[in-house]
């Protein structure tokens, strides 16, 4: 039996896809795939930056408040206490937050501090706050972002204190490093938080201005609490000792607390 006339072929319109045809092309596939993946990795980063400058009292760390942590059932907002912290040798630090920042709260030697001071020739403990009970520590808190590529940092109690000096007060163990364990980006903690050389970070943590008190929230949004953590502001560090206040007024000895926040 003999193949039937061959049906009459289709017109196809200027701009029209043939039936059966997909909308979209291998090609186009994989340019809006790579456009995606572009987008992806570019959008975090700028939206950093620009949510800060359209929304600075909520995003750029102004206005003084607790640092506050997350109940992880309720997601209420509880102050961040002395209570919280844990002393060396553990010395692991608190994360928490700070007017939507990540803040680093540590607690740390003020013997290594007083060594630190004498090796650097600065007062490296003019933002600690003497701990309320316990005369051997101090309190530091830095804004927790990584200033390679954002990623919060934390704390590694086996490297020395930096490259050049790893044990400041001579008792022949690591103070421990600030650490970022994505791209070990490191910190000297007891070095007004200076970018380690040789390691990812070209500056220093910014440092968030703090005292330690007791906290209300009038509106009754953040539960209220003693021995608080209380960001006052925050000094950013585009470069090593960009926030050295004591310097900046030609005092280099040391002195606890001497640039730390006030009561008001």
């Amino acid at each position: 039996m003999s193949p039937g006339p061959n049906p009459p072929a289709k017109t196809i319109l200027p701009g029209e896809k043939p039936k059966g045809e997909s909308l979209l092309s291998r090609r186009d596939f994989v340019r809006n795939t790579v456009r995606l993946a572009v987008a992806g990795a570019i959008l975090p980063g700028a939206l950093s930056q620009v949510l800060p400058a359209i929304a600075p009292n909520a995003l750029a760390g102004s206005g003084s408040g607790p640092v506050i942590r997350r109940d992880p059932k309720t997601n209420a907002k509880i102050p961040v206490t002395v209570a919280d912290l844990k002393p060396q040798p553990s010395n692991q630090p608190f994360v928490g937050e700070w007017n939507f920042l990540p803040a680093i709260v540590y607690m740390v030697k003020i013997e290594i501090l007083k060594a630190s001071s004498a090796a650097r020739g600065i007062n490296t403990a003019q933002f600690a706050v003497p701990h309320p009970s316990d005369p051997a520590y101090a309190i530091l808190v830095y804004r927790g972002k990584c200033k390679h590529l954002g990623c919060t940092v934390g704390w590694n109690g086996l490297f020395g204190a930096s490259k050049d000096i790893e044990d400041y007060n001579g008792d022949g163990i690591n103070e421990g490093r600030i650490l970022c364990p994505c791209h070990q980006g490191q910190y000297d903690i007891h070095n007004l938080a200076r970018n380690v050389p040789g390691t990812p970070p070209p500056a220093p943590l910014d440092i968030i201005r703090m005292r330690i008190g007791s906290f209300s929230d009038p509106d009754g949004k953040i539960q209220a609490a003693s021995n608080a953590i209380l960001g006052a502001e925050i000094l950013k560090q585009g470069a090593y000792r960009d926030a050295d206040l004591d310097g900046k007024a030609g005092k280099t000895a040391f002195a606890l607390g001497s640039q730390a926040a006030k009561e008001a």
